[in-house]
């Protein structure tokens, strides 16, 4: 976050590699260029690390995949209802 780097995994580190994730999921679902299929943390992330930091609004997150892109977020302040 923010030019930190709070988690590192590859994907090697999945249940099932990604050619079995992408079969999946496009066997019910019609995948077009730039759809994002979330797959979930490795372990030793996210509210079970041990000093969580959570992110504040404003922050932005980056999501690597080498050899295929990045995805950047901005995280914004919930919207009131």
């Amino acid at each position: 976050m923010d030019g930190r780097v709070t988690q590192r995994a590859n994907t090697s580190e999945l249940i099932f590699d990604v050619a079995t994730v992408i079969a999946h999921v496009s066997s019910s679902v019609t995948l077009l260029p730039g759809d994002l299929i979330t797959t979930g943390t490795p372990a030793g992330t996210g509210t079970s690390r041990r000093h969580e930091v959570p992110p504040r609004p404003g922050t932005q997150v980056i999501s690597v995949i080498k050899g295929v892109g990045e995805h950047r977020n901005i995280v914004m302040r919930p919207s009131s209802q």
